[in-house]
């Protein structure tokens, strides 16, 4: 079966004939290639940067290929976060991500539902934090979303009640850390010049305040 225990998790970006290949290594216990035993297993997901492709290979310690899955309608497979026993994999360019659960079944999910499935609305970052898992779709200008305002929408997952909220925030989001129900969300917002937080109340999903940040780079 496909990625039993020990999951390793290696991705790679490397661009290359259109090939991405980026690089992160994951453990449950450590972050680095130390202390390999025989019976581990790695798994690397090479995938495409502007075209759909993608294959996830799982390989012995001694590089040997054990198994092998394509994903024909994957791209740009960036980002990676563990909650609980699952392994969450996010496009940049893409509103079609995966789960990997512990026992290698692969599914594909989706942002909020107005934004339809594969369209070039990819997220530009995935973090967890507290009780929620974060991140974000890079609605950018658009005629049927945001025709005036380059947008994202910050989208977080409730790991208790297993359910998905979401809110449309200005500018591009690059980080999300939640404190006392409340989500602080970094940003820059190009339609101003302004760096930025977003102070987002998590039970309302409502924007409740917004601090700038000084722009250094501002008139220059």
């Amino acid at each position: 079966m496909l990625f039993k225990k020990r999951i390793r998790i290696i991705f790679a970006t490397l661009f290359l004939l259109g090939l991405a290949i980026s690089t992160f290594w994951f453990t449950t216990t450590h972050h680095s290639l130390k202390n390999i035993t025989k019976s581990e297993t790695f798994t690397v997901v090479y995938s495409n940067a502007m075209d759909d492709g993608a294959e996830i290979v799982k390989y012995s310690n001694k590089g040997e290929i054990l198994d092998k899955k394509n994903l024909v309608n994957a791209q740009s497979l960036y980002y990676f976060a563990k909650v609980k026993n699952d392994y969450y994999l996010m496009s940049e360019r893409k509103n079609r991500h995966y789960i990997l659960n512990q026992n290698g079944i692969l599914q594909p999910f989706f942002g909020p539902n107005k934004y339809g499935k594969d369209r070039n609305i990819g997220t530009s970052f995935l973090k967890e934090s507290d009780n929620h898992l974060f991140f974000s779709m890079n609605v950018g200008i658009n005629p049927s979303y945001s025709p005036t305002q380059y947008t994202n929408e910050l989208v977080y997952f409730d790991k208790k009640n297993l359910k998905y909220r979401n809110i449309l925030l200005n500018g591009y989001l690059l980080s999300t850390v939640e404190y006392n129900n409340l989500a602080y969300t970094l940003y820059v917002n190009n339609n101003d010049n302004s760096v930025g937080i977003y102070v987002i109340d998590l039970k309302t999903s409502k924007k409740i305040k917004q601090f700038t940040i000084e722009n250094r780079l501002h008139g220059l």
